[in-house]
Formats: structure tokens, C-alpha cells, sequence
């Protein structure tokens, strides 16, 4: 469910002294979305909705890079472009520069989403948690990935996961926070931290850990969480 809180505004100039923000209690991976899809029809297999999940993404990412647009039932997706010039002879430059003495543009090309009028009109009749005035910053989750094994879905017992995320950063020395995962049967804290910064974390899934689903979150020492992300923990080969 969307939770809802409040929070002091902090912008220079601004009018009202508080605003109202939103949190996500959970993110729906990719391979999460084509089990529910399977779940939901029963004619329609896992590996049916894996193989047209990625076949719309190869269509998708066709039609986005040759600057279409898609629209699709909750609203219009199209690549914009963004930046500013000091001059009108400057040239549009997006790409990455590679010399770092060139000077850094904020041009860049980005995917776009503008949601459909009867779609966003449905949302303001969703349910949601409102939380009150809430002084903690959310800790988020956007991505997680296997360092160990990046091209990988599976996970092992010994990999190391990256976490990528908002307020996430957290003291690997204090046992009562840290990066955990969980099913109906265990609990572990990952039990080694790479890196624990606020915007990424890398750390290691103990080798105890058996094979299974596991939910993935953060905890902080004041007993406030992030989304989760569903992980799979595969036998760890000989």
C-alpha cells in the first residue's frame, strides 16, 4: 500500500511551511511480474509470459531509440531530450565524455512517461497509509543486482549483492541495521559491507544461508524499512 506522511518544506521561497510525500512499502521486479502474470491464467505458462515479456522489451526498446513513442493502457512512454547551451552556435552533445578535462553539459536523453488522463484519474481514488508528520527521510531501494555474478538472476550463498537506493546508508558495525533477508523460515543479516554509502551498498550473503526465496530489505536502528525485493538463492555449485 502507498504510504503517505508529511514533511517540512524545506525549499527556499516557499509558501507553505509542510508537504506531502509518498513511499512505496514494495517494488515488483521483472521476474516477479511474469510469475504473478502466470499465476493470474492459468493457459498462460511462466516460460509463455517470460518469452513475450521479452519480446516486448526488445520491441519496446526498438521503437523507444528510434524516437517513437509507445502508448500503452496507463499512459505514453517517448525519449526527450533536456540541457542547456551558453551559446546558440553550442551542439547538442548527450554522450558521455571519456577525457576529463572536457568540459561537463547537462544535455541528456531520457525516457519520459506522460500517464493517460483515465489512468491518473483512477489513482486519486487508490487507497494508501497516511503516516502523519514523519521527521525520517525513506529509505528506498531502486535496484539490486549480483555483483558477484551481474548478468545473473540467481543469487548464491558467498555473492556479494549491490543495492542502489536514496537514504540507504547504514553502520555495518551495528548488528540491530544493516541489509537482511528473510522468508517464512530464516532471517540473516548480510554479514559483510563493501560499501555503505547513502545512494549504494554492497554487501555479502553469508555462506550459511540455504537455498530458497528470500525477501531483501534494509533495516535502520530505529526500526524503520525499505521496500523489498524478492531474491532468489540458488544451491551453491561444488
Amino acid at each position: 500500500m502507498l504510504e503517505v506522511y508529511m514533511t517540512r518544506n524545506n525549499f527556499p521561497n516557499s509558501k507553505k511551511p509542510f508537504v506531502f510525500r509518498s513511499r512505496n512499502q514494495r517494488i515488483y521486479t521483472q521476474e516477479e511480474l511474469v510469475k504473478m502474470i502466470a499465476e493470474y491464467n492459468s493457459t498462460v505458462t511462466e516460460i509463455d509470459a517470460l518469452a513475450v515479456m521479452k519480446a516486448f522489451e526488445a520491441v519496446f526498446n526498438r521503437l523507444i531509440e528510434n524516437g517513437d513513442g509507445v502508448k500503452l493502457f496507463m499512459g505514453t512512454f517517448r525519449s526527450g531530450a533536456s540541457g542547456s547551451a551558453s551559446s546558440i552556435d553550442e551542439f547538442f552533445s548527450p554522450k558521455p565524455k571519456t577525457d576529463k578535462r572536457t568540459p561537463k553539459k547537462d544535455h541528456k536523453i531520457s525516457l519520459l512517461f506522460e500517464p493517460a488522463a483515465s489512468y491518473a484519474k483512477n489513482l486519486l481514488l487508490m487507497p494508501f497509509k497516511y503516516l502523519g508528520l514523519e521527521k525520517f527521510c525513506s529509505i528506498m531501494m531502486t535496484s539490486i543486482k549480483n555483483a558477484s555474478s551481474p548478468d545473473s538472476p540467481l543469487y548464491r550463498a558467498g555473492d556479494f549483492v549491490e543495492i542502489k537506493g536514496s537514504f540507504i546508508k547504514i553502520n555495518p558495525k551495528c548488528e540491530e541495521e544493516g541489509v537482511f533477508i528473510m522468508n517464512s523460515d530464516h532471517k540473516f543479516r548480510l554479514d559483510q559491507y563493501l560499501k555503505a554509502t547513502r545512494f549504494t551498498i554492497i554487501a555479502h550473503i553469508p555462506d550459511t544461508v540455504p537455498r530458497g526465496e528470500y525477501q531483501l530489505f534494509i533495516e535502520s536502528a530505529k526500526g524503520t524499512s525499505s521496500n523489498q525485493y524478492l531474491i532468489d538463492i540458488a544451491k551453491r555449485q561444488k
